[in-house]
C-alpha cells in the first residue's frame, strides 16, 4: 500500500530556493525601501515578488508574505546600523499587499489548472 505525503509540493521538489527568492525580494525591496523611501513603490515590490511566489508555488501562500515581509523591516534595521539611515516606522504595511499577492497568485495558477 503506497503512502503519499500531502506536504510534498506539486513538482515534487524542494522549495528551498523559492524561500531563498522570497528572502531576496524582502532584502531587495527592504534596500530600495531605505534608498528611494517611497512606500507606493516599496507596495509594488511586495506585491509583485509576493504575486510571482504565489504563482509558481501556490500551496501555502501565506509563507510567501511571512519570508518577504520579515526581511523588509530586517533589512531596515540593519541600514539603520551600519549606514546610521533613519527610517520611518510602517509596522505591518507590507503585510496587506503581500497577502493579496499571494492569494491572488494562488488563485491565478489554480484557476489556469482548472480550466486545463
Amino acid at each position: 500500500m503506497a503512502m503519499t505525503n500531502e506536504g510534498v509540493s506539486p513538482w515534487g521538489r524542494s522549495d528551498a530556493l523559492f524561500y531563498l527568492m522570497g528572502a531576496v525580494a524582502g532584502v531587495g525591496t527592504g534596500w530600495v525601501d531605505v534608498t528611494v523611501n517611497d512606500l507606493l513603490f516599496t507596495a509594488l515590490l511586495v506585491l509583485m515578488a509576493c504575486m510571482l511566489l504565489g504563482l509558481l508555488r501556490p500551496r501555502w501562500p501565506w509563507r510567501w508574505v511571512v519570508v518577504v515581509a520579515i526581511f523588509i523591516p530586517l533589512t531596515e534595521l540593519v541600514a539603520y546600523w551600519i549606514m546610521t539611515v533613519k527610517t520611518y516606522a510602517r509596522p505591518g504595511v507590507w503585510i496587506v499587499p503581500d497577502r493579496l499577492a499571494g492569494n491572488s497568485g494562488c488563485l491565478w495558477r489554480c484557476s489556469d489548472a482548472a480550466g486545463d
